[in-house]
């Protein structure tokens, strides 16, 4: 694949490095921060021009009201907030702290169960070639990378809440020296914490991933497993800190301006609310610590993710460092990247207006993100090889590094457009939050509708841009695509963090500034940074949402390979059930929260209420509130309500695995992620719209804004009502979808090998009665050699390769480039190919050659215990075979496919697939890797079949002998097919279709090594025969009769008969004797009859089987209908209401408006010149419905009037083939002679349309030409069928698709008559013809198989004489009682049997 530019040693010291200057740079900029001294005196440098272009005066100097009251009040309430907030993630660690353990005991526990706690090492998951550590190994290592997550992000989440309390006074004090110092301290301090967490979750990563390395050595497939535990560890930390600070933040803030702002009309962050201090708490306990683990989580996961795919892949298997470490690379340049681009915002460019705050936020994304694009085809240029092989669910999908670059591009360029589309719903600067402010002229109920009309419009752009970056990512590097796309859009996460950090500072600065009672001019400096910091801050929610769904989806691909799935199936129940679950789960987990928030925020409002009614000179500022208890509610209850919604996420994919198995789990994460997306982005998109509405009218900074303001005003409450409804939405719902669907995604993952192995209990219980079949599908894969990679080969191998089973090859022609095609690894030295060390080699060898390719095989380059399978269609002798030549210590395992490429081309479902367990070990290991083989037919729906090979040849090679040598027999006889095939022809030339692939080295070793082929050969042989011998007798009688019975009247008939054959325009007025074929619809026969529903009256001539089939439609279908016979039949049609009469005459005498001759071939003319034509009207309608049409036309213009009408037509059906309707069978009409009379005309056309209204595919041809096409082919059919008759063929246990043809020939063919038969052979001037055809190709494929066998005995006569010997005397020697082996096992010990 080729070596890369940037060597191991380098990619050791790219990434610690850069994570420590990624610490330091943090440190520098705390430093920066804490410059800014919360005491009464000046800085040193106060006098100094200010690094902005400002002089550091301040602003109460310039007014003349510098109190350095201020100052300490600062510090004072900035000592309240942090000492609340460290209160808080205390005691909410400390229930953390305690879950985290018991979960880490639960993974060590469940992981280490998959093998019974076993530490020895084992077949590796992926490729079982290979020895991996054990699984106990798996549970420690997974448990102890759990444990990291969890603390790198509870101590991220701890830090950032740290400098954020730090910062956030200073930042008030600096709004004193101007805006732009307030926004550098600000953002310095976002930095800290941005820098921070991404250095330090990456350097843990490294460090575990170097530490795990040094037990776990060349098994990174192992090693990258436990790793996936850093993802869990983090995202369940993240998880209760989301949950847990949303409800804290959010009840303080809904009860502080719900009373404060609403009810007393007091401003927000006023020190008279009891909820002030509680809410600035909030914001830190939320927005800071919360956003950090759920940040963090994201990388984690989105590196675990990449790191477990790449693992499997080329990276992973060739041991290649630096390729492997390219997801950490990529976030190591991330991190010099965002390095240069805070520069940018704190020393490059000087903020010295409000409104350049939010466009320099933004520059920062549009910065890092152009710098990372390079940054990132830097890196993958030198990291990655210029090729290289992703793992792609069982199989190795080739990629190239650009394609690598740009599937983290367009992660990267995804989040930024994400970002903007989030700005643009959200920022107060455009029209979407304008118009829900406008709506607030109306009151708070269309403030909601609209605020939700916005937050569901602005799901739209952001999901077509996940969405196309999904199928960008996955069509060029599969799963692992996605993984570094989500990286990408994680990539420059320390200025995401930094800008999503510098919000809630800005804010908390705000309400200090209002607290302290400060310049009105510092609170509008705050609440300027304050807005910018709400639109950025619902940006970096989109990132967050847009790399969740990515990193989800990874993590699900990862999950869907480690547990074995080969395709997640929606239409499977399994599959069904999970994914409406999992959609529910979104729903279910945002009503708990919110209801959380409800809860306490009513308890918060109860207490404020409380105060302010109690606590005399408190609305005037007298008296001072009781913070503290407002600040123990709000913990209570985030601590109490953050249990249920936390449970359920981290219970649902243990519970749904454990009971219900991978699938329906599969199902649930599926689920979960399509909705939670949607409701993720609604939510905080809505929220946020809400919250920017009402700093809208509280700003007043348009014209519009201010007819809506000002604060206090009827709109202002309604956009307070908005605000405070959107405030759980986007601080607590919505950011929290985002771990929920991580979260269950990288814990199915790190539990799938135990669910994998146990889970499914349900469905383990509800199938324990069902019969014994191969193992489920969640084995592992295979490692498969083909041995043959011809036709069948290529064929078993494109299955194989879809189910994610590695597949070698290995055959003495060159496949590679179909190989290759197919993701096949081809060999073509057999040396080569067993030192890979398969584990099962199946034979796909043609019969003639499976010995000389089994004696070439090197064996002992094989594992002893490797497992051999054949498919070969005769049992007996491969199970000798190898027997003979195989080492005592390899299994054995004989199989047959019944199906191959043409008779399986639409799927296997359904088609058989016999085994026997010739010889396998008794180690468990051995025994489910043949079980696994097995389920690979099974998984595709085959009919598992355990028989014993003596058993198999009984029943399968006889019938597929005889399949086989009928279809080459027809097959030599070019069939065609017609303009109107009948189900019997259809029958024929599916079966040469399904036989004409087959090679002859198949057919002649279903002859060689069947013992009862020759024996099968000689009754086909003396079953045509007897069929010749027939039809050649009855025509010996029929000549005889006719010789001497009326012998002047036979002759008069035939030169009739040869004088209208020459020339049939001679004849009476007719139709032209040849036409083209013209099929007329069923609606068009329909249309043609009159609308007065006239019946018509029919006399049906001649009332046996097919007779009275037709009546039984013709009378339901409302026509009168009249019979006659010879035979009587008078109880068979006052049953059918048919008027029946024994007498012709009586018949005639009723005036019938049509006579339908359903008579045989044989007696239709002796018939038809018995009835006494002058007792009928003149115009009578005569139909025939002969199978041969010639013979009855010509008939019918010698013997009928002028006067009379003539319809020859053939239903290409009968009563077998017709039995359950006649729909879309052929119906077969020439209008021979039809008056032009109207009447007549539409009699005709109400006649075919009897068979029209039934659905019959109506087809206008001449008889001539129906003769050619029909007659023949039903010759052949019928011919074909007999023989098959008399041969008294049966069904087996394990009929083929072939076997099962002949047998419904059979059947099709078995109720029609011998005169049926004899008319078909007597009356078409090709029969004989076709007959001679037949014989001839019967006796060519004889001389085929003999001459073949000719050949093999020569060649061994004159090659080895002494053998020959040997073998002549043996065939001397009786044949073998039934209790002696009759199996040949070699050419070589060939036995000549002739029975």
């Amino acid at each position: 694949m080729g070596a890369t530019l940037l060597p191991d040693l380098g990619t050791e010291i790219l990434i610690p490095l850069c994570a420590v200057i990624g610490i330091a740079f943090s440190v520098v900029q705390w430093m920066f921060v804490s410059q800014v001294k919360l005491s009464p005196g000046r800085d040193a440098n106060s006098n100094a021009p200010g690094k902005n272009g400002y002089n550091d005066y301040l602003i109460e100097e310039e007014e003349g009201g510098n109190d350095h009251n201020v100052v300490l009040k600062c510090a004072e309430i900035q000592n309240a907030i942090s000492e609340g907030a460290t209160s808080f993630l205390f005691t909410e660690y400390k229930y953390v702290g305690g879950f985290m353990v018991a979960f880490a005991v639960l993974i060590f526990v469940f992981l280490g169960s998959v093998e019974g706690f076993s530490t020895s090492s084992r077949p590796c998951t992926y490729d079982q070639t290979k020895i991996c550590k054990p699984a106990l190994a798996t549970a420690i290592f997974s448990t102890i990378s759990f444990l990291l997550g969890a603390i790198t992000s509870v101590v991220s989440g701890f830090l950032g809440m740290k400098i954020a309390t730090y910062a956030n006074a200073r930042t008030t004090l600096e709004a004193r020296k101007g805006v732009g110092k307030a926004f550098i301290t600000a953002f310095r301090a976002g930095a800290v914490m941005g820098f921070l967490l991404a250095s330090s979750g990456l350097l843990v990563l490294y460090i575990a991933i170097n530490a795990f390395k040094l037990y776990y050595g060349d098994d990174w497939g192992g090693l990258f497993e436990a790793i996936t535990g850093y993802g869990l560890g983090g995202s369940s930390m993240a998880l209760f800190g989301r949950v847990g600070g949303g409800i804290y933040t959010k009840a303080a803030d809904v009860g502080a301006d719900l009373v404060g702002k609403v009810e007393r009309n007091i401003p927000e962050d006023d020190p008279r609310n009891p909820a002030v201090i509680a809410d600035n708490v909030g914001d830190n306990v939320g927005d800071i610590a919360g956003m950090g683990s759920d940040l963090f989580g994201s990388y984690a996961e989105a590196s675990c993710a990449a790191l477990v795919v790449a693992s499997i892949s080329s990276f992973g298997i060739n041991h290649e460092l630096t390729a492997m470490l390219y997801p950490l690379i990529v976030s190591s340049v991330g991190i010099l990247v965002c390095l240069l681009t805070t520069l940018c915002a704190t020393d490059f460019f000087e903020i010295k207006a409000v409104n350049e705050i939010e466009p320099a936020l933004k520059r920062q994304l549009v910065i890092s993100t152009v710098l990372m694009t390079v940054g990132i085809a830097i890196v993958t240029w030198i990291s990655v090889p210029s090729s290289f092989t992703i793992f792609n669910f069982g199989t190795q999908k080739v990629v190239k590094s650009w394609q690598l670059f740009l599937c983290v591009g367009v992660g990267l360029w995804a989040g930024l457009i994400i970002g903007f589309v989030t700005e643009y719903y959200t920022s107060n600067a455009y029209s979407p939050v304008q118009d829900v402010a406008d709506s607030c002229r109306t009151g708070a109920a269309t403030n909601v509708i609209f605020g939700l009309a916005l937050g569901y419009k602005s799901v739209i752009i952001p999901i077509f841009a996940i969405a196309i970056s999904i199928f960008v990512s996955f069509s060029f590097a599969a799963m692992y695509g996605i993984a570094v796309a989500a990286l990408g859009m994680l990539s420059t996460i320390a200025t995401g963090l930094a800008i999503d950090a510098y919000g809630p500072i800005s804010d908390n600065a705000g309400g200090i500034a209002e607290m302290a009672g400060m310049s009105h001019r510092i609170r509008e400096r705050t609440d300027a940074l304050d807005a910018a910091g709400n639109t950025t801050a619902a940006i970096g929610k989109g990132f967050a949402i847009g790399s969740a769904a990515l990193v989800s989806l990874a993590l699900f691909g990862a999950f869907v390979s480690r547990a074995g799935i080969s395709t997640v199936d929606v239409l499977s129940p399994k599959v069904v059930i999970g994914l409406l679950v999992g959609a529910m789960l979104p729903y279910w987990f945002s009503a708990m929260t919110m209801k959380s928030v409800g809860s306490a925020a009513l308890k918060m409002v109860e207490e404020v209420r409380r105060q302010f009614n109690t606590i005399p000179g408190l609305l005037e500022g007298t008296a001072k509130p009781d913070y503290a208890t407002c600040v123990k509610i709000s913990t209570d209850a985030s601590i109490k309500e953050m249990i249920p919604p936390g449970a359920l996420v981290m219970l649902t994919p243990l519970i749904v695995g454990i009971f219900f198995g991978v699938e329906t789990l599969s199902g649930v994460l599926a689920g979960s992620l399509v909705s939670g997306v949607q409701i993720a982005i609604s939510a905080s998109n809505t929220g946020g719209a809400w919250d920017n509405a009402k700093k809208y009218i509280e700003a007043g900074a348009s014209e519009h804004a201010r007819t809506l303001g000002p604060k206090g005003s009827d709109p202002h409450k309604a956009a307070v009502i908005g605000d405070t409804i959107g405030d759980p939405l986007k601080d607590t719902s919505g950011p929290s979808l985002n771990i929920l669907i991580k979260l269950m995604a990288v814990e199915s993952l790190v539990f799938a090998p135990f669910f994998a192995t146990h889970g499914g209990l349900l469905f383990k219980i509800s199938t324990t009665t069902s019969p014994k079949s191969p193992p489920n599908s969640t084995t592992p894969t295979l490692k498969i050699a083909i041995i043959g990679f011809g036709n069948y080969g290529q064929f078993l191998a494109k299955t194989l390769v879809a189910q994610g089973h590695t597949v070698l090859a290995h055959s003495r022609s060159d496949y590679s480039k179909t190989a290759q095609d197919l993701g096949v690894s081809f060999f073509s030295d057999p040396h080569d190919l067993c030192e890979q060390h398969p584990q099962v080699i199946l034979l796909c060898t043609s019969i003639l050659s499976t010995e000389p390719v089994l004696k070439s095989l090197p064996l002992q380059r094989l594992r002893r215990n490797t497992l051999v399978v054949d498919v070969l269609s005769v049992k007996e002798f491969s199970k000798a075979l190898l027997l003979k030549l195989l080492p005592g210590y390899f299994d054995v395992l004989c199989t047959h496919p019944m199906f191959g490429p043409q008779s399986a081309k639409h799927g296997w479902n359904g088609l058989f697939f016999v085994y026997e367990k010739v010889r396998i070990g008794s180690e468990e290991s051995r025994i489910s890797r043949c079980n696994e083989l097995l389920n690979i037919f099974e998984k595709e729906g085959c009919r598992m079949v355990e028989m014993s090979c003596a058993e198999h040849d009984k029943y399968a090679a006889g019938s597929q002998f005889m399949t086989h040598t009928v279809g080459r027999v027809l097959g030599m006889l070019k069939l065609e097919s017609t303009p109107i095939n009948t189900k019997g022809y259809e029958t024929l030339l599916d079966l040469v279709e399904n036989t004409a692939g087959d090679s002859f080295d198949l057919y002649y070793g279903l002859f060689m090594y069947n013992k009862n082929a020759l024996e099968t050969l000689e009754r086909l042989d003396l079953a045509f025969e007897a069929l010749k011998k027939q039809l050649f007798g009855h025509l010996h009688d029929v000549v005889r009769r006719q010789l001497f019975g009326n012998a002047e009247k036979a002759i008069t008939l035939q030169e009739d008969y040869a004088k209208q054959a020459q020339n049939g325009a001679a004849l009476v007025s007719s139709s032209k004797a040849l036409r083209s074929p013209k099929i007329v619809r069923s609606d068009d026969q329909k249309a043609q009859i009159s609308d007065d529903n006239s019946w018509l009256k029919i006399a049906i001539v001649g009332f046996g089987n097919f007779g009275q089939f037709l009546a039984k439609t013709i009378v339901r279908q409302g026509h009168t209908v009249l019979a006659f016979s010879r035979t009587d039949y008078s109880d068979v049609a006052q049953k059918l209401g048919v008027s029946y009469f024994s007498d012709a005459d009586d018949l005639c005498e009723e005036h019938p408006e049509v006579i339908l001759l359903c008579t045989s071939i044989l007696s239709t003319e002796k018939v038809l010149r018995s009835l006494p034509l002058q007792r009928l009207k003149r115009n009578t309608l005569f139909v025939d419905v002969l199978s041969v049409k010639e013979f009855p036309r010509n008939l019918f213009l010698q013997t009928l009037p002028l006067d009379f009408d003539i319809l020859c037509t053939h239903p290409m059906f009968g009563p077998e083939s017709g039995k359950n309707g006649w729909n879309g069978l052929s119906f077969v009409y020439d209008k021979v002679r039809v008056g032009s009379d109207e009447s007549r005309v539409s009699r005709c056309d109400q006649f075919l349309d009897i068979f029209a209204r039934e659905g019959c595919r109506m087809v206008e041809m001449s008889c001539a030409e129906h003769d050619r096409h029909a007659a023949g082919s039903q010759f052949i059919t019928h011919t074909m069928g007999r023989i098959l008759e008399k041969l008294g063929l049966e069904s087996t246990p394990i009929n083929t698709k072939g076997y099962e043809t002949l047998l419904n020939l059979v059947e099709n063919t078995a109720g029609d008559s011998f005169d049926l038969y004899y008319g078909l052979f007597m009356y078409n001037i090709n029969a004989m013809e076709q007959l001679k055809r037949l014989d001839m190709a019967f006796e060519s494929l004889k001389k085929q198989l003999f001459g073949r066998l000719h050949g093999v005995l020569r060649k061994q006569l004159f090659e080895n004489s002494d053998k020959s010997q040997v073998m002549q005397e043996q065939a001397l020697l009786p044949k073998p009682s039934q209790n002696e082996s009759a199996v040949t096992p070699s050419l070589e010990s060939l036995n000549i049997q002739n029975n």
